[in-house]
């Protein structure tokens, strides 16, 4: 039970501030928080104290994921994943990363090792689901997502497949209602990035409610790079409209929508 954890990591850390299991719990929960700064500060507290390197290289990671850093932390999860190339955690982290990066292939491909690890792992079912709707897809797509559900225990996992299934329905109906999906999937997960993406493709034709739904990406979790893009090319040559233009070029440097954000980005300067 999450709320036990919680409550078992907190007094862990009462007792003992500096103990690194005790750090690495708390960075965890942090983690599942939505506190990523926190998160963060205990990671490092606990790599000072010499925690398991495993479990800190995992949630490093995770972190990044969560944070939608994509390509710039490519790079530094496959630094860790060259001291333990057989952790399907890790190899899920960097497939998700590669998909914030919109490198779909590559983003399959690293689902495919951690499913040679873990037979149905249910984040590397859904990177897959994601890499074949982007592909046109949509018949494997929803099958994927199918095998991830019933695998899913994490509420943001089920978020996560749950709103994929809305981008299935805003492009083909015969998948579902995609404002409901993304509804129910935060309702699972008030964080999930790709469902506020969702809830904007669906408010076409209102721009305010699109707006509004892009908004919510800023402080989301595992944001995808087109919401990012999307909300820059709203916001125009502002202050936060910059500041979008370049966390998109961080994230996804040879993304499809690169080509307006350097445009955009030229009004920056």
């Amino acid at each position: 039970d999450h709320a036990v954890e919680a409550s078992a990591c907190e007094a862990a850390l009462r007792l003992d501030p500096e103990h690194p299991t005790a750090l690495a719990c708390g960075a965890r929960m942090a983690l599942e928080a939505g506190e990523l700064a926190r998160a963060s500060e205990l990671l490092e507290r606990a790599r000072a104290r010499h925690g398991d390197p495993r479990e800190l290289a995992r949630l490093e990671a995770a972190i990044a994921v969560a944070a939608g850093r994509g390509q710039s932390a490519i790079e530094r999860v496959r630094a860790l994943l060259r001291a333990q190339p057989r952790d399907a955690s890790l190899l899920v982290s960097l497939a998700r990363l590669q998909l914030q990066a919109e490198a779909q292939s590559a983003a399959d491909a690293t689902a495919r090792q951690a499913l040679a690890l873990v037979r149905d792992e249910p984040d590397a079912l859904y990177v897959r689901a994601y890499a074949a709707y982007v592909a046109g897809r949509l018949g494997t797509a929803s099958d994927l997502l199918d095998d991830a559900e019933r695998s899913a225990r994490s509420s943001d996992t089920r978020a996560r497949v749950t709103a994929l299934r809305g981008l299935l329905a805003y492009d083909d109906g015969r998948y579902g209602n995609p404002r409901a999906l993304a509804d129910r999937a935060l309702a699972l997960d008030p964080r999930c990035g790709i469902a506020f993406l969702v809830r904007a493709l669906a408010a076409e034709g209102d721009r305010g409610a699109q707006r509004a739904a892009l908004e919510g990406v800023t402080s989301a979790t595992d944001p995808p790079a087109e919401a990012i893009a999307r909300l820059a090319k709203a916001l125009g040559a502002s202050a936060d409209g910059c500041a979008l233009v370049a966390r998109y070029v961080s994230m996804a440097p040879s993304g499809y929508d690169r080509r307006d954000i350097d445009a955009l980005g030229a009004d920056c300067r």
